[in-house]
């Protein structure tokens, strides 16, 4: 790609080469813009820029007129390490205290399972799993780590509390909401050159990683859907719906609880829980990763756009 570009540039001439580069930063604006857009409809509550910092929250709530708690631990699905290890000590701190684990993760397909998918369901599968290894390459390629290597899950005592991989596969595909439909997979697949790579780091550290990251980068890539509208509702809406179900049981027995979900679904949470009479008692903010000085003004402006 770097030496197509040094083609390019020989060929068109520097006034061509003027007109791209300003065609490129308008495009970096456009992202800016964009990515406030999404924040903005997300909320300032669930994701900020702070300091030079990309934070989300821990959010602690109690119900009015009894003593039922919850925390909601938002995630950010690629962080530093030093993310995850907050969250690590908070739930387990909190686990000891006799609270109740519950997190999100609809698994993956077991051969058998996959075997017994339609056709049309197989695709949808194969389109899911490259989106989530997508994501995670980005992850890896500015320097993040990814919340399912780096957290450790007790699973003997923590609650997987979310659709499972099966039931989202078959939802999305009885509602035709295919996932990334584009006509170039082999990128998500990891398959691109070393300088295409060194490109995509630099426009990944430029832009994404002093904005808003891989957490508001998750809607874009439900955005990219053809069926984004059901997409959105089935990742989303329905698995708060589950997650919410899950956490009045553990009521029932006595637990409150803990919750482990990624910071785009607080707005349906925060909903349910308030409705329910619980009140927000206090939140702290943890740092996902610390931007980089030189895209500073762009993460300055972001979280001016946020406030």
């Amino acid at each position: 790609m770097m030496r197509f570009i040094l083609f390019v540039c020989k060929l068109v001439g520097y006034p061509i080469l003027v007109i791209l580069m300003f065609l490129f930063f308008v495009g970096m604006w456009l992202v800016v813009k964009i990515s406030g857009l999404v924040a903005q409809y997300f909320g300032s509550h669930s994701i900020r820029v702070c300091n030079n910092q990309l934070q989300v929250p821990i959010v602690y709530y109690q119900q009015q007129g009894s003593e039922r708690e919850v925390v909601l631990c938002l995630m950010s699905h690629a962080a530093k390490q030093s993310f995850f290890d907050i969250i690590q000590s908070t739930v387990e701190h909190f686990q000891n205290k006799g609270f109740k684990v519950l997190y999100e993760g609809v698994g993956q397909l077991t051969n058998e399972q996959y075997a017994s998918l339609r056709t049309h369901e197989q695709a949808v599968e194969i389109k899911l799993r490259r989106m989530f290894d997508g994501m995670k390459h980005f992850a890896h390629m500015v320097g993040l780590h990814w919340q399912r290597d780096e957290l450790r899950y007790d699973i003997d005592n923590w609650v997987n509390n979310d659709l499972s991989r099966l039931d989202v596969v078959r939802l999305l595909a009885a509602h035709n909401a295919t996932v990334l439909e584009s006509e170039n997979d082999d990128f998500l697949d990891g398959d691109i050159s070393k300088n295409e790579e060194i490109f995509l780091q630099f426009l990944l550290n430029t832009i994404c990683r002093n904005l808003l990251g891989l957490v508001v980068a998750g809607d874009f890539f439900l955005s990219l859907s053809s069926g984004s509208r059901a997409f959105k509702t089935i990742i989303r809406d329905q698995r708060n719906a589950v997650a919410y179900d899950g956490m009045n049981k553990q009521f029932e027995q006595g637990n409150n609880v803990i919750m482990i979900w990624g910071a785009l679904h607080y707005k349906g949470l925060d909903a349910m829980l308030r409705q329910d009479g619980f009140v927000e008692i206090g939140r702290k903010w943890v740092t996902v990763y610390h931007c980089k000085r030189r895209g500073y003004f762009l993460a300055k402006w972001v979280r001016n756009i946020l406030n």
